[in-house]
């Protein structure tokens, strides 16, 4: 599902009513919202859970490339940096356990050429974040199995709002999304519903991680579904809006965003005449079934 709209336009509560009814019908299904702004533990009926009591694990000494592709997108490393970093884990791979020891050798790894030394420091001012005191609890290679913190039973909402800096926060979102996606690639049965904040920090036109624009096409087979969820629909990579069974598109008053919408959605032209004057809370609904898009009002 993917939901749009400028700020204010009422797709929070959408979300939030969706999430709602589905808590309603008591089915087998688990729904993890990843909140962005503390908007949702006072809209939704669930769990909340702050980041720093579900630590995720940075580094998986398994597959230690699955972190180094990942940071490579979160962090935007350049060609030059993304040599080193590789470089250092496939000649210290048994060496690196955790963040911390990473760090290490890259601080203490003998550089070739002044290049390789200003990549080295520039990928350590990137990690180094990460490693403060108040972001430490929330990377570990000790953390707890997901289905313990009951994350696969009822609503949990978890309010990455209170990681102040956005680096760490993207940085923390992508992991916890990969771990979940891991999770129910390797126990299938369970039925999981995540809705992701302004995707467009994940799913970004120009730098999306592609670990996350990957689930798009690959977690339906898992059971998983997704709820897209953005104002600006000009940043978001087009398959996040394509592959999407239900369009919900709340007022948008950018001509930019208007144009990236109707463009995509091959939306008619009378509703691309509306979609700028939609009162708060009515949107215009498109899924499959439906021969029109069709115009609602969520209460």
């Amino acid at each position: 599902m993917f939901v749009t709209g400028s700020t204010g336009s009422g797709k929070t509560r959408t979300v939030a009513k969706i999430v709602n009814e589905l808590n309603s019908k008591k089915h087998d299904l688990s729904i993890i919202v990843i909140d962005w702004h503390d908007e949702y533990s006072k809209l939704v009926s669930g769990e909340a859970l702050s980041p720093y009591s579900l630590p995720v694990n940075i580094i998986d000494s398994k597959d230690p490339y699955s972190f180094v592709d990942l940071l490579i997108d979160v962090l935007e490393l350049s060609g030059p940096q993304v040599y080193v970093l590789e470089r250092v884990v496939r000649r210290y791979r048994d060496r690196i356990s955790d963040l911390d020891s990473l760090i290490k050798i890259l601080e203490n790894d003998l550089d070739e050429s002044s290049w390789m030394r200003e990549s080295r420091y520039s990928i350590l001012r990137k990690l180094y974040p990460l490693t403060r005191p108040d972001n430490a609890n929330l990377f570990t290679n000790n953390a707890v199995h997901f289905s313990e913190q009951n994350l696969f039973r009822g609503t949990t909402i978890i309010r990455v709002s209170e990681i102040r800096d956005p680096l760490v926060k993207k940085t923390y979102v992508a992991l916890l999304l990969k771990t979940i996606f891991n999770s129910l690639r390797n126990r299938r049965g369970w039925r999981t519903l995540v809705v992701l904040e302004e995707a467009q920090n994940f799913l970004s036109r120009d730098k999306p991680i592609n670990l996350i624009a990957s689930l798009l096409a690959e977690v339906r087979k898992f059971n998983m579904g997704l709820i897209v969820v953005s104002q600006s629909p000009s940043r978001l990579l087009e398959d996040a809006m394509i592959n999407t069974n239900t369009k919900i598109i709340h007022s948008i008053k950018s001509s930019i965003d208007l144009e990236i919408i109707c463009k995509v959605l091959y939306l008619p032209f009378e509703y691309q005449k509306i979609i700028p004057y939609l009162d708060v809370g009515e949107a215009i609904v498109y899924t499959r079934g439906l021969k029109k898009p069709v115009i609602v009002r969520v209460e």
